[in-house]
């Protein structure tokens, strides 16, 4: 594992996260045992979308046992479009690549790593992972089965067909050149990350998918719901 406080990070793993104290320490965790080669460097950036700044204490915790790796920011107005520019206009001052995960999500053990390789592997300017879901116990079987729960990773090396800042790597110095470069418009419904990754595509960005590149997604009850389920789809 590669944490030193001394090196200036070339990769900056990106995070919003609003109101998932509980997830997000799972989450910070999970980033903070990655297995890498020594010559990575890294930085972890958490911005707080919750104006009670519920994240704050974990983020803390962390900071303090890890310093110089990771860091808190404060973004109180509920807008996820505008949270997740401010991580990136952050993790740009240090990483030339960058990694975007969920907070309600959990890497594997070597995620970052595969990212990495398969980014060199392919020349690529975004590689997509893939997402496992993971279900509360009480979760009706016809809900684990449907698509928005299992989402599309093709084998490594495959152009990406779905493209989303759930489990991600993209150059950092692309995202300098679009305006956002999340658009604020799509703040409180979603889709910023799918409409910010399809002006990268009209410009000629590469995208490949990498299945080795696992986190797992945590879906609550309030998620397995048909009324949920309707307006996500709608979405």
């Amino acid at each position: 594992m590669s944490t030193t406080g001394d090196r200036i990070p070339t990769y900056s793993v990106c995070i919003a996260t609003y109101r998932r104290p509980e997830m997000l320490r799972d989450l910070l965790q999970s980033l903070l045992n990655q297995v890498l080669d020594e010559a990575v460097g890294y930085e972890i950036v958490v911005v707080d979308n919750d104006a009670q700044l519920s994240g704050e204490a974990v983020v803390r915790r962390f900071a303090e046992a890890h310093p110089g790796i990771v860091r808190y920011f404060a973004q109180p107005l509920k807008n996820i479009a505008i949270t997740r520019n401010l991580a990136v206009a952050v993790a740009e001052a240090r990483g030339s690549f960058l990694f975007f995960i969920d907070d309600d999500e959990v890497a594997s053990p070597r995620w970052m790593q595969t990212l990495i390789e398969c980014q060199r592997a392919y020349d690529a300017d975004a590689v997509f992972g893939r997402i496992i879901p993971r279900f509360h116990d009480a979760c009706p079987d016809w809900v684990r089965s449907i698509f928005l729960f299992n989402r599309h990773c093709a084998p490594t090396g495959t152009p990406s067909r779905r493209t989303c800042s759930a489990n991600c790597l993209v150059r950092a110095d692309l995202l300098a050149a679009l305006d956002g470069p999340f658009d604020e418009r799509y703040g409180l419904t979603g889709g910023e990350d799918t409409q910010m990754f399809a002006r990268l595509a009209a410009r000629g960005a590469r995208f490949v998918d990498c299945y080795e590149a696992e986190v797992t997604e945590f879906q609550p009850p309030e998620r397995t719901t048909w009324e949920w389920l309707r307006n996500r789809a709608v979405r």
